[in-house]
């Protein structure tokens, strides 16, 4: 298996905005040696989806929406997903509940996953391309490693959220 290979868990992926964002990353982590999986969604919620069509109640044919059938083919069980979407990420509720649902569906996937974030004070910075383009490839590698764990309050990965939860209630 190649280290990339979407049904081999030996790479961690990262998931980024964009097709020119996900090939500045890629490039960026092929560079110094590192064996992440990048993937690039055209826009936040392009990872959902009409997957198939089903009767209603009514017997009229309605979409099947959900979670797009290209995530079936990556192995996701035990795997460390790192969502790193544009700066306006701090900013904009859409694109924030985006990124939560996308981690929601990964985790309920088996994934590890995590947030990094882009500076969102920087108004010259809107994806990882501008930033690998301002501050350079080891920077932005930098910011991966400073990804923090999603946080779930139903979630198979993630026993803090438990803890938290149990912390709210009492």
């Amino acid at each position: 298996l190649k280290p990339d290979d979407p049904t081999s868990t030996n790479s961690p992926i990262i998931i980024v905005e964009g097709e020119k964002k996900v090939l500045a990353l890629a490039e960026a982590c092929r560079k110094v040696g590192l064996d992440y999986l990048t993937i690039g969604l055209a826009g936040v919620w392009s990872w959902r989806g009409v997957k198939g069509k089903t009767n209603n109640e009514n017997g009229q044919r309605v979409d099947v929406k959900g979670a797009i059938n290209d995530l079936d083919s990556i192995n996701f069980e035990n795997r460390q997903v790192i969502i790193l979407f544009d700066a306006n990420v701090a900013t904009n509720a859409s694109v924030k509940a985006a990124r939560q649902k996308l981690a929601e569906e990964l985790n309920n996937r088996g994934a590890v996953v995590k947030f990094a974030d882009l500076p969102a004070d920087d108004p010259s910075i809107n994806g990882v391309d501008d930033f690998i383009y301002k501050y350079g490839s080891d920077s932005a590698l930098a910011i991966i490693d400073t990804a923090r764990p999603a946080r779930f309050l139903n979630s198979k990965n993630n026993e803090q959220a438990l803890a938290d939860a149990k912390a709210i209630v009492e």
